[in-house]
């Protein structure tokens, strides 16, 4: 996904969030890392770009480091153009940017792992960015860490399915389009934005409460949050 994208726009760099990605949940660490090199970069190349990336834990630190940036009128939230979350925590149930790995709303409607509407610490990525159009929350069916109430939901194989080439041109051809590139064919394969998550007529599987937590102990070696500045 990443490669995809520099290759549609050069001149990119890829930073890999400094954090010490554990099972007792560290991302506060990666967004305060993450925040501080796009103040210190923004400093010296006003006219920077970024995309956050966050995958699984990743995404919590992605979290973190946007609810440092909610001030519209401020140097770092006028840079952001593209968020993109995989295997998200704190995914919310309904939330129009939530997509599954085909691009279709089979995992719409369920919430993450952690994920509290009555918890001001767990309500997700705070509301403006799911509203500007910049953030894609993409969300494995059976992937129960952003979805833990689907059928059949595991760890594994359903949360570590993200590096299939259908999820990787969907993310690429988000990135690249907010980055203002050309992402008609960012790979050999075509993407798969568009489709509807089910057959014809069937509808995807329907969140309706009581989703058990799910041990977080294995996310710290499948964790990661990036950042592409251009």
């Amino acid at each position: 996904m990443i490669n995809q994208t520099f290759a549609a726009i050069p001149g990119g760099i890829e930073y890999d969030a400094v954090y010490p990605a554990a099972a007792n949940q560290t991302a506060y660490f990666g967004a305060d890392d993450v925040t501080r090199y796009m103040n210190n970069g923004l400093q010296n190349c006003p006219q920077q770009q970024y995309a956050i990336l966050g995958y699984s834990q990743g995404a919590s630190a992605t979290m973190l480091t946007l609810n440092n940036i909610t001030d519209p009128s401020s140097a770092a939230y006028k840079a952001i153009k593209a968020v993109l979350v995989v295997g998200n925590p704190y995914h919310v149930a309904g939330a129009s940017v939530n997509v599954d790995e085909n691009g279709g709303n089979a995992t719409k409607n369920f919430p993450g792992v952690v994920y509290n509407a009555n918890s001001a610490g767990s309500r997700g990525i705070p509301q403006i960015y799911y509203d500007n159009g910049e953030l894609v929350d993409i969300c494995h069916t059976e992937d129960s860490i952003c979805a833990p109430a689907y059928p059949n939901a595991s760890f594994i194989p359903g949360h570590i399915q993200y590096g299939k080439q259908n999820v990787q041109d969907m993310g690429a051809k988000f990135l690249i389009e907010r980055l203002g590139g050309n992402s008609t064919n960012p790979s050999a394969t075509s993407t798969a934005t568009g489709s509807t998550g089910s057959p014809t007529g069937v509808q995807p599987p329907q969140y309706t409460g009581g989703a058990d937590m799910v041990s977080m102990s294995f996310v710290a070696a499948l964790s990661g949050t990036f950042a592409l500045f251009l």
